[in-house]
């Protein structure tokens, strides 16, 4: 079973415009039904943030902690003030996000002034493959990257830091919703925006309906099995509903299907005819 591997993000749970064609936030009985939902199906891991409203709070107020682990990212800024102390005290990981090149110097230095048992509970989220291997030789053991079908950017970064020890989360499997149900919507928008963004991956979409209605597997399969497939401990996703939740689950309770390893095959011929795609969030910084 995979589910052991598995960390539900919260980005949605608190943030009502996350993911794709996103226009509302799941409401509070919707919220706790997830979180319950994930625990009784196994989840022990979850990825929250301080920028994601109130998704903090639903985790400690709705999950034991005790049997959890909570995973919380935080701005670099925090650790160059001297607070990541603070923070720890009330997370058992804490990782600085959106970590650049020119940030990992002070950065790490912060770290090193703090306790062993406090300094190797802190990790770095981060976009950049140069960045995730400056950061795995300065010495953090927790680094999570973003990782898809579309964005494989990370694949020998990642497995370069396994072999040193580094725990790796691997993000956002479904490209927030791009790939299993918004390619063409977002797409759209984006292109009113500027005419190359996601245009080349238009195809990809269609090709990778057809793809996985041949083999069998549903566009959830797919894109969890593939993170899955990844050099990472964890794979990280969101849902913004129980629904949703409970099919990831049923996929990774069971063995992959005997049609899995072609229609890998063929939807990695697919995607390398497509420039990698970076998270939505991305855009404005014309990093697609």
């Amino acid at each position: 079973m995979s589910i052991s591997r598995l960390c539900l993000g919260t980005a949605k749970l608190g943030m009502p415009w996350y993911g794709a064609g996103s226009v509302s936030w799941p409401g509070s009985a919707e919220i706790e039904a997830i979180l319950r939902c994930a625990f009784a199906g196994g989840i022990r891991w979850f990825d929250t943030a301080a920028a994601y409203g109130d998704a903090e709070d639903w985790l400690t107020h709705v999950l034991p902690a005790e049997d959890c682990r909570f995973v919380t990212k935080v701005s670099p800024a925090l650790a160059r003030l001297g607070a990541l102390a603070d923070k720890l005290d009330g997370w058992q990981h804490v990782l600085l996000h959106n970590l650049t090149l020119e940030d990992v110097t002070s950065a790490w230095a912060a770290t090193v002034g703090l306790s062993i048992s406090y300094a190797q509970r802190v990790g770095v989220s981060v976009y950049d493959p140069a960045e995730t291997d400056q950061c795995v030789a300065r010495g953090w053991r927790i680094v999570q990257v973003p990782y898809c079908l579309l964005d494989r950017r990370h694949e020998l970064a990642m497995r370069e830091a396994r072999q040193r020890g580094v725990v790796i989360f691997a993000r956002q499997p479904f490209l927030q919703g791009l790939l299993t149900n918004g390619m063409i919507s977002a797409a759209a928008a984006a292109m009113r925006r500027d005419g190359r963004l996601l245009a080349s991956a238009i195809g990809f979409w269609y090709a990778m309906g057809e793809c996985c209605e041949r083999h069998g597997l549903s566009r959830v399969e797919a894109c969890l099995r593939f993170a899955l497939d990844a050099p990472a401990d964890y794979v990280v996703f969101g849902v913004g509903s129980v629904a949703h939740l409970e099919e990831i689950l049923a996929v990774a309770s069971r063995e992959p299907p005997e049609a899995w390893p072609a229609c890998r095959d063929e939807l990695l011929r697919f995607a390398a005819l497509v420039p990698p795609v970076t998270l939505s969030s991305l855009w404005k910084r014309g990093l697609i």
